[in-house]
């Protein structure tokens, strides 16, 4: 005889073990398959199950689910999982609803039978009515969780945001979260979609070392103008201004906006030379090479510097051609700049230009040059005469004439010349040349020639060299002061004990061609500095006005007060006498001069200064005496 124990009594029996266990008996087999959730703290934590009717799915909450069929025997379960399967045995097909409770563990079976089958599903996570007194008496919450005893059945609700919890915080929802606010996160992070973020340049926050949204600072983009800034660098412009950064200024000692280089270029004025640029617009120059403006220059194919035009005028560069710009004539190659164009030259524009040689006349278009004008060649000169660059009236016939044979000369001495060839040719002691004021000149070598006297012995002794001077012809004074002309030379040694001072000299004068006496307007005596015949350097000793006239009657001097007349004992000295016609006598081309040394006794000398004359004896003058070179006046 068996015993068949109820089955409320097998799930007392059960419980009593800590076994949670569903059984469903019936007399055929069943499968059943239960689901279980186990709380080894003492209180079984909420599972949530869906079921449907017939399924043998239950509400964990409500602890009831159909079953058809009659009650079942126990099935085997696992207690770790909750879930168990196996065989059962079913009485019939009723439904079989058994709770059993021990301690703070409720069991809640519900078995589902048709015919030899039967699925049960095991929920432990709550009790029903009367299971709690209190929330203690509840299964330990899931996190951000609170457990709740409402008349006496278990509940959970969500703890109020920012309640602590393992990860973080809670977000009033029933999640743990990093954070909710940005003190949640530690230090120098942020609070981004609920987790804790480091500070980025496009978190749409101003955070880190920003000093605005998303810029500034050492590792964000710079700042825009009217943003935050705390120096030049977190600005875009460079230039930080009482905490906000600036925009793009041309005077801002900074490179940005769309400069090319620091306040220029761009829209900024124009750089100078070897500052940076993309386009010639951005250089002063006009003229960009490889990104660097250039100094303007007269071959860059620009208008730039002090020109006027492309690469001319300004007074740097050449001179601009016809139809270019222009400030001043000066700017222009034909010196013509009228309305600030420059103008083709013509032969009445008062300038000197095109192939002019002087002002409006030479060349080959324009008029010919007068004299005095400038010129390049004879063919610029109304005159047919260019000498020395320069219009001239036409040479003399002089200047073209055989030389004299006698002495070389061609023209006369003072006459205007530019070539030497004018005035003669080098002949014997003579040279002729035409001197650096531009007037024909002789150069007669002193102490050259034959020497005439001499030879003889006595205290005083004159010699003469008769070549020079030499006949010459001179233009006349023609309203200059006066003409001055060497005629005689003579030498005189001092064989006395005494040193003897030349004090006058007796000269005849003869003339030709109808010469006066009265023509002479004075004559002088000079001491011979060596050299030429006549040239500066020679030492003045004295001047006698109209020398053949009343009172002179051709005597020279007194002369003695001169140092340069002394001849001291031992010694020798050349004099020369010159006659020269002041421009207030008449003169008439053709007539000639000159004079005679022919009475040696007359001639005096004085023992030193102011001492009495000289007693001795002299000798060596020939009896027709020392006779002077002709001078001439002739006009060429």
């Amino acid at each position: 005889m068996s015993i068949r124990l109820s089955p409320a009594l097998v799930l007392v029996l059960l419980a009593a073990c800590g076994d949670a266990t569903s059984t469903t008996t019936d007399s055929g087999s069943a499968t059943g398959t239960g689901t279980s959730s186990t709380s080894t703290s003492g209180h079984v934590p909420t599972t949530s199950a869906t079921g449907d009717p017939g399924t043998g799915v239950s509400d964990s909450l409500s602890g009831t689910g159909p079953t058809t069929g009659d009650t079942s025997p126990p099935t085997t379960g696992d207690e770790t999982t909750g879930t168990s399967t196996g065989p059962v045995t079913a009485t019939d097909a009723t439904t079989d609803t058994t709770t059993s409770t021990t301690s703070d563990t409720t069991t809640t079976t519900t078995g589902s039978t048709t015919g030899d089958t039967s699925t049960t599903t095991l929920d432990t996570t709550s009790t029903g009515a009367g299971g709690c007194e209190g929330p203690a008496d509840c299964p330990a919450p899931a996190l951000c969780h609170a457990a709740q005893c409402d008349q006496g059945d278990c509940s959970e609700i969500a703890l109020a945001a920012g309640e602590d919890c393992p990860e973080g915080v809670c977000d009033g929802e029933g999640a743990c979260v990093e954070c909710l606010l940005q003190a949640d996160c530690p230090a120098g992070q942020l609070c981004v979609a609920q987790q804790c973020v480091p500070p980025a340049c496009d978190d749409g926050v101003e955070n880190g070392q920003e000093t605005d949204v998303d810029c500034g600072g050492p590792t964000c983009p710079s700042c825009q103008p009217g943003d935050g800034c705390d120096a030049d660098a977190d600005c875009d412009s460079g230039v930080c201004t009482g905490g906000v950064c600036q925009a793009p200024a041309c005077d801002d000692g900074q490179h940005n906006g769309d400069e090319t280089d620091v306040d220029c270029g761009g829209s900024c004025p124009a750089c100078g030379p070897n500052e940076a640029c993309e386009t010639g617009a951005d250089c002063q120059s006009g003229v960009c090479t490889d990104g660097v403006c250039q100094a303007p220059s007269c071959d860059d194919d620009v208008e730039n510097g002090a020109e006027t035009d492309i690469d001319c005028g300004g007074g740097t560069c050449p001179e601009c051609q016809p139809g270019d710009g222009c400030l001043s004539d000066a700017d222009c190659d034909g010196g013509a700049c009228i309305d600030q164009v420059c103008q083709a030259p013509a032969c009445d524009d008062g300038l000197t230009n095109g192939q002019e040689t002087d002002v409006d006349c030479g060349g080959p278009t324009c008029p010919k040059c007068q004299e005095g004008d400038l010129c390049e060649l004879n063919a610029d000169c109304a005159t047919g005469s260019c000498q020395g660059g320069q219009c001239v009236a036409p040479a003399p016939a002089c200047a073209s004439a055989a030389p004299d044979p006698a002495t070389g000369q061609r023209c006369p001495i003072f006459m205007p010349c530019t070539q030497n060839s004018e005035c003669g040719v080098f002949q014997g002691c003579q040279q002729w040349f035409c001197n650096p004021s531009k007037t024909c000149e002789l150069n007669a070598l002193s102490n050259c020639g034959t020497t005439i006297g001499g030879s003889c012995n006595a205290s005083i002794v004159f010699t003469q060299t008769d070549d020079p001077p030499v006949d010459k012809k001179f233009l006349p004074p023609d309203n200059v002061d006066f003409r001055e002309v060497a005629t005689l030379a003579f030498t005189v040694y001092n064989n006395s004990g005494s040193a003897l001072r030349l004090d006058k000299l007796p000269l005849t004068l003869e003339t030709m061609g109808g010469g006066s006496a009265f023509d002479v307007s004075s004559a002088k005596i000079y001491q011979d500095s060596g050299g030429a015949e006549f040239s500066v350097g020679d030492l003045y000793i004295h001047l006698t006005a109209n020398p053949f006239s009343f009172p002179a009657n051709g005597v020279l001097g007194p002369a003695q007060g001169s140092a340069a007349s002394q001849i001291n004992s031992g010694a020798s000295k050349r004099f020369i006498v010159t006659l020269a016609f002041a421009k207030e006598k008449t003169y008439i081309a053709g007539r000639s001069y000159r004079v005679k040394l022919v009475n040696p006794s007359g001639v005096t000398f004085k023992v030193g200064l102011n001492g009495p004359d000289y007693a001795g004896t002299n000798c060596g003058v020939p009896p027709e005496g020392f006779v002077g070179a002709w001078v001439t006046a002739q006009n060429p």
